[in-house]
């Protein structure tokens, strides 16, 4: 019973640790349209910046703490 108790968890564990993918475009060069984040702490960002010189946006795969600073 251990065992299937523990082959039982070791799938969940597996099915479970699927990346995060956003869409990638504006500004950030992606090689697909499709962006794979790496880090745990990642977050999907689509940010527009309209005061600056050139206005310009850009989407994809962001770290949620540099998130948090571009939002402000």
């Amino acid at each position: 019973m251990k065992t299937v108790i523990f082959a039982v968890l070791v799938f969940l564990l597996i099915s479970q640790n699927e990346a995060l993918k956003c869409l990638c475009g504006g500004k950030r060069q992606c090689p697909d349209r499709i962006e794979t984040c790496i880090s745990s702490d990642s977050v999907c960002i689509s940010a527009s910046f309209y005061g600056v010189p050139q206005p310009f946006y850009f989407k994809g795969c962001y770290r949620e703490s540099d998130c948090v600073k571009v939002n402000m």
